[in-house]
């Protein structure tokens, strides 16, 4: 074996070893070991050790492409219903986007597999709910996009039996729905009442689950508006200046959301979007929540735990401990835990401290179109190291990033340029990718 001290990109391959790689059976492995083996770029590891890693990568790929299930056009039609039911607007959305732009933002995108969490709650879901998500995105394409003459070629060929029990269902939603799906020449219909029975069972559990999303009344969402002014100023600002609480933008309504979750007993991603669903219709509606200005009544009754105690003394920024300090006694707190108030407002400064500091290291943020994989590459393996070390290799021997190290590397990105659009986003990332797998 050579060693690493000793190698040299132009030293040739040893027979042994190139016969190693002739015996491989996939070209596009061996084409991938030879290139990196024969490149100009510096290596730290001999030829053997880099063969041997390869494989080994290799092999553990298609163990974990031959453990994904593999979903039925039914099952992907159910999950379709699921999410129309339970979020109208994220499935709207979601059809939207990937009509218009094939590509789906990264908030949408997160919202929509943590709601394939919740109707599949026993899959892999780093690994299966990936491939419905991304089946689903297939579904959408394919289903939406086909001819008027296609369809209506399509929609002939349902059975009359089956077009009776569609006819007979109450909801004209629903019955839309099915015959949309059993008309897409997309839809492979292996069997049509089979899809037709799993669309009705999603819509079932659909409906059950939005009928357990408590009711607020409109005292207690004032009071969450009054929560929500003190706590986040800025965007409480930014949601007033939006005049149609319909068209509150993504990134408002993911911290909106957020700090929902936080002010009130809800858990699931249904029971969040139901109480956002709740909260701005209330918006539409309500009177302006007027400023409360006796701080008289804010007195806490109950002591604070003694080790968030601690925590809240060890903060070194004295407006930050004071609005922690101020928010534990904030009569319209709703069920928020005392440990939520302290992350909500930490990680707000420490978020406006990244972006700070980025400004102070890179200034105009708009520099990024000039060279922006290169900086961010550098903040990259600056704040995450081992996802940087992942992420170089995988984009140098497959040129493919696995979908979670991909999200993750998105937030950060989304971190270091904080208004981005989708297209600019996806662009950066894949110069990114082509950046570190020639360097």
């Amino acid at each position: 074996m050579n060693s690493p001290a000793s190698l040299s990109p132009a030293m040739a391959i040893s027979p042994e070893l190139q016969a190693k790689i002739d015996a491989l059976d996939n070209e596009k492995l061996r084409d991938r070991i030879l290139s990196v083996l024969t490149g100009p770029g510096k290596r730290t590891a001999s030829d053997e050790d880099i063969y041997e890693n390869m494989v080994s990568n290799h092999k553990a790929y298609q163990e974990q492409q031959a453990r994904k299930r593999k979903w039925r056009d039914d099952e992907v039609v159910a999950f379709a219903q699921y999410l129309s039911v339970v979020s109208p607007e994220d499935y709207a959305d979601f059809l939207h986007q990937q009509r218009e732009f094939n590509h789906i933002d990264a908030e949408l995108g997160w919202d929509v597999r943590r709601f394939i969490a919740v109707w599949a709650p026993k899959l892999d879901y780093f690994l299966d709910g990936s491939e419905l998500f991304s089946d689903f995105r297939t579904y959408i394409e394919a289903t939406f996009c086909e001819s008027a003459l296609e369809r209506q070629a399509a929609d002939l060929s349902i059975s009359s039996e089956l077009r009776a029990k569609i006819d007979a269902l109450e909801e004209k939603p629903l019955r839309d729905r099915l015959r949309w799906v059993l008309a897409a020449p997309a839809h492979r219909r292996a069997d049509d009442e089979a899809t037709f029975q799993i669309v009705l069972s999603a819509d079932a559990l659909a409906k059950q689950q939005l009928a357990g999303v408590q009711s607020w009344s409109e005292d207690e969402l004032a009071e969450f508006t009054r929560f929500f002014r003190e706590t986040w100023p800025e965007d409480h600002a930014e949601l007033l200046r939006q005049q149609d609480p319909s068209l509150i933008g993504p990134e408002l309504a993911s911290s909106l959301q957020w700090l929902l979750a936080c002010w009130a007993p809800v858990s699931t991603m249904v029971e969040i979007k139901g109480l956002f669903r709740q909260y701005r219709n209330h918006l539409k509606t309500a009177a302006p929540v007027a400023d409360e200005t006796d701080r008289s009544l804010w007195e806490r009754t109950t002591p604070v735990d003694p080790e968030l105690q601690a925590k809240i003394d060890a903060i070194e920024n004295a407006e930050v401990k004071a609005r922690v300090l101020r928010l534990l006694s904030c009569p319209w707190r709703g069920h928020t835990l005392d440990s939520a108030i302290y992350s909500l407002v930490t990680s707000e400064h420490e978020n406006a401290e990244i972006e700070r500091s980025y400004l102070e290291e890179w200034g105009d943020k708009e520099q990024w179109r000039i060279d922006g994989e290169v900086r961010f590459a550098e903040y990259f393996r600056k704040h995450r190291p081992h996802d940087y070390t992942e992420f170089q290799r995988q984009a140098k021997e497959s040129s493919e990033i696995a979908p979670q190290l991909r999200w993750d590397v998105s937030r950060l990105l989304r971190e270091w340029v904080m208004d981005l659009s989708s297209s600019d986003h996806k662009m950066l990332i894949g110069r990114l990718r082509d950046y570190l797998k020639s360097h």
